[in-house]
């Protein structure tokens, strides 16, 4: 879902790494969300809602 953001999140491989957490940065800060580089609940909720 990231990356159909064009979030750049690095390779599918199930591992939380530095890109993820950048992407998930980049994704909160872009929807004035509370930034902390991890999957919140309300980011969660968020990019459900969005049906990506």
């Amino acid at each position: 879902r990231l990356s159909n953001l064009g979030l750049k999140p690095g390779r599918v491989d199930g591992t939380f790494d530095d890109d993820t957490r950048r992407a998930i940065r980049r994704y909160q800060e872009a929807r004035g969300m509370e930034v902390t580089g991890y999957l919140t609940q309300a980011a969660v909720v968020r990019l459900l809602a969005e049906g990506l």
